[in-house]
């Protein structure tokens, strides 16, 4: 657990993590125990490290042991997974502040006073009435 510490914030743990597995050759494979820590490792790694060639890390991964490959398999579906999701969520927000941007905008065109689109969209009146000076420029 000290190396994952130490390497994780490597340019690349990829090449880590097969070595690391790749020596894990006293330890008992078939315990749950052991692969339940495999897979925290790994689910840990992939987490907050960076994999600059996942391919060659998958490619890397089909020389390691059955149970050892189906963990990081099973870790870098869950990180990849846990990174779509947190897109979707930056996608969305990024999608409801440009929405809320155009009605107000849209609204300040047909000539709502700016601390009524303040109300109906949140935004902060300090920013609409850079929008209005903005849209009076044009």
């Amino acid at each position: 657990m000290t190396g994952a510490l130490k390497h994780s914030r490597d340019a690349d743990i990829g090449s880590y993590l097969i070595w690391l597995l790749e020596n894990l050759h006293t330890i008992d494979l078939t315990d749950q125990l052991t692969l339940q820590f495999i897979r925290t490792v790994l689910i840990y790694m992939f987490g907050v490290g960076n994999i600059s060639n996942p391919e060659q890390l998958i490619k890397d991964a089909q020389r390691l042991p059955v149970p050892v490959r189906g963990e990081i398999m099973t870790a870098a579906e869950k990180s990849q997974a846990m990174g779509e999701e947190r897109g979707l969520k930056k996608g969305r927000e990024i999608g409801l502040e440009e929405g809320l941007e155009t009605v107000a905008i849209n609204s300040l065109k047909e000539g709502a006073d700016p601390r009524f689109v303040e109300r109906i969209t949140g935004l902060e009146l300090t920013f609409i009435l850079k929008l209005k000076e903005q849209l009076e420029e044009q």
